[in-house]
């Protein structure tokens, strides 16, 4: 990530050639880019009107497409290990929350409640209103915040 010159950006290095790209111009602040466990995009929360969303961009067209709707903070992203599904944290209820979203993302999120059970046996963190950075288990049956 870059602000060179007040313009949000998200680069991509390449390891081997020491090469980088624009993967993205942002209007607002980018935070906690993640790619995908296949590699074929990143998600991101980039801030916009006071709050801030989450927006995937596909690698191979670098388009970005916005998965949540501004209005509220949406913040850390994460794909589950298979890439069906996301977590993250917003407020769009008030509180601090977890949320996952999938399959296909169609702007429909679920929200995770203290010790609630869903997806295979996923658990919400005891205290979801004290959420900040979200993980993925490897194995897709847990999360951290």
């Amino acid at each position: 990530m870059s602000y060179a010159n007040n313009r949000p950006r998200v680069y991509l290095f390449d390891l081997q050639s020491g090469r980088q790209s624009v993967l993205g111009e942002f209007n607002g602040m980018t935070l906690a880019p993640r790619f995908s466990p296949d590699g074929s995009s990143v998600i991101m929360a980039v801030t916009s009107g006071g709050g801030s969303e989450i927006v995937v961009v596909d690698l191979a067209s670098r388009t970005p497409r916005r998965l949540t709707d501004a209005g509220s903070i949406n913040v850390s992203p994460c794909y589950s290990p298979d890439g069906s599904q996301i977590v993250f944290n917003s407020d769009r209820d008030g509180d601090q929350q977890l949320y996952i979203m999938g399959p296909r993302w169609r702007r429909e999120a679920h929200q995770l409640r203290a010790g609630e059970i869903r997806h295979a046996g996923m658990v919400a963190a005891r205290r979801p209103d004290r959420l900040h950075a979200v993980r993925w288990g490897p194995r897709g049956t847990s999360i951290s915040a």
